[in-house]
């Protein structure tokens, strides 16, 4: 699996679009079985689009992306539906989807946010032997945790966002799948995944006043109570 934030292909500075096989160079030497691709809206812009995004989508690149991931054997392409879609493209077979839900329907800070985000759950067909009834199932969410979290530590948007998705996963997860995969832009880095001296820098950035975001949300120990486990703490991660 493999997740990549592509800020509606317009580069890392909001203003410079990209062409697809920009995307698509990176994307297929990975060889990943499932792509999930945060802010990947299909466009064309609409008017309620923030600008400079409005004004730099490039609409073309993004249906040249979704053939090219399909030429790579991508053949399974789902979106969340909202302004910053997440798509999950895969080379598994799809066996069930469920539909994209909002994850900010029944929180106090929906009024207060100009856009919500969505999940939706894919239950996909790993490789089997000579009977494909057997084989294993594997569930993947696609979605992406909002970037304002709307208070400074604990029990803000993106808390209530993934306790949303925990009870969605509750009620439906399929009893054949072996586990489910959650990865995406969390909008949260974890202090343990950083030396000392990377995490200064990292909180001295949190706490500017064009960002003002906490250092911990509560989302990583609300899963981690809940039995979702973090690759990165697998003692096989590999790091960089």
């Amino acid at each position: 699996v493999a997740q990549w934030n592509i800020n509606c292909l317009c580069g890392i500075d909001c203003r410079s679009a990209q062409a697809a096989s920009d995307i698509l160079e990176v994307l297929g030497p990975l060889e990943a079985d499932v792509l999930l691709l945060q802010e990947a809206p299909q466009g064309p812009p609409n008017e309620w689009w923030p600008e400079p995004w409005k004004s730099v989508f490039p609409t073309q690149a993004m249906r040249d992306l979704e053939s090219g991931l399909k030429e790579l054997g991508y053949n399974v392409q789902l979106r969340t539906h909202c302004e910053t879609s997440t798509l999950l493209c895969s080379k598994l077979p799809l066996e069930t989807a469920t539909p994209s839900g909002s994850l900010d329907d029944d929180h106090s800070f929906r009024g207060l946010m100009k856009e919500e985000r969505h999940s939706l759950l894919a239950h996909l067909r790993l490789p089997a032997g000579a009977n494909s009834a057997d084989s294993p199932v594997v569930a993947c969410y696609a979605t992406h945790l909002h970037h304002d979290n709307m208070v400074p530590g604990w029990g803000g948007v993106r808390e209530a966002e993934v306790t949303a998705l925990l009870r969605h996963w509750q009620a439906h997860a399929s009893p054949n799948a072996r586990c489910c995969i959650l990865a995406t832009d969390f909008n949260q880095s974890r202090r343990g995944d950083y030396s000392a001296k990377d995490w200064s820098l990292i909180a001295e950035a949190l706490g500017k006043p064009w960002v003002r975001q906490p250092e911990d949300d509560g989302v990583a120990d609300l899963l981690r109570g809940a039995g979702w486990r973090c690759a990165f703490d697998a003692p096989a991660a590999a790091r960089n």
